[in-house]
């Protein structure tokens, strides 16, 4: 089950285990397209990093993801970020 911690500059995602290892350790694009699909979904205004990297040899693999405009100590901004990366509806039309 991923988690998702508030950070200083946004909010860290963290995957805790890998469905898609075994395949991944073949064909490493697999990994890249999670990372480029994390982007799009959230957004140009949202950036996306990978921090830790199961594959190689992280124990997890997790996410820096911060909103160009979110400033250190403003709530509204953090909030809004939270809000978008939280609400399970976001993407359903």
């Amino acid at each position: 089950m991923p988690t998702l911690t508030e950070s200083e500059n946004g909010f860290t995602l963290t995957q805790h285990n890998c469905a898609l290892c075994k395949v991944a350790k073949q064909y490493p694009e697999l990994c890249k397209s999670e990372l480029k699909l994390f982007s799009e979904l959230l957004g140009p205004e949202v950036k996306v990093e990978r921090v830790n990297h199961i594959l190689m040899g992280d124990q997890n693999c997790s996410f820096s993801i911060t909103k160009g405009l979110v400033i250190s100590g403003n709530e509204s901004r953090r909030s809004d970020l939270r809000f978008f990366l939280t609400d399970p509806n976001k993407f359903v039309e």
